[in-house]
């Protein structure tokens, strides 16, 4: 008997230890007037994926390009590589927020986030989800990313991204 306690035990441990491959590691919810709302997804992962059709959607949806033999390599998300999916185009973000050319934006999506918090979710073109989050304004959760100027900023991506005490804000810094 005290060997099958032990076992439920470390397996319930190992699920509380629970990384992802696909993390949400920057939100901007609540931007302050004339800012532009924003998701920066990463791998981190060393294997590339295939976001071809990949969808945002439960809070805002976009929905990745097909896959084109004319531009392959822009069909994948690359080992390490974090990109940024945004309310606007590429160019007036890039330029609002200073971002670096190579990293890759992806927008305008359509519709917002809410400013209270609500589920945001990222499937493969197979309907698997690849990364869930439920934000929200309200403690515990940091509140400065709330219309504050700040994002939410993942700061420890070796647990499961749905935990409030993963998260900080901090001024944004997509890419």
């Amino acid at each position: 008997m005290k060997t099958l306690s032990l076992v439920f035990t470390l397996l319930s441990a190992l699920s509380i230890a629970h990384a992802e491959q696909i993390v949400f590691s920057e939100i901007m919810y609540h931007p302050p007037a004339g800012g532009h709302e924003f998701i920066e997804v990463e791998n981190l992962t060393s294997t590339p994926f295939d976001i071809a059709e990949w969808r945002l959607s439960e809070g805002v949806s976009f929905e990745f390009p097909a896959f084109s033999e004319g531009a392959a390599l822009d069909s994948f998300l690359k080992a390490f590589e974090k990109i940024i999916l945004c309310d606007t185009d590429a160019a007036t973000f890039r330029e609002a927020y200073n971002v670096p050319a190579q990293i890759r934006i992806f927008g305008p999506w359509t519709g917002r986030l809410a400013n209270g918090g609500e589920r945001i979710t990222l499937e493969d073109k197979n309907g698997t989800t690849r990364c869930s989050l439920r934000y929200d304004d309200r403690h515990p959760w940091p509140l400065a990313a709330d219309g504050a100027g700040h994002s939410l900023l993942l700061i420890d991506d070796s647990f499961a991204i749905d935990d409030h005490r993963v998260w900080s804000s901090a001024p944004p810094t997509p890419g």
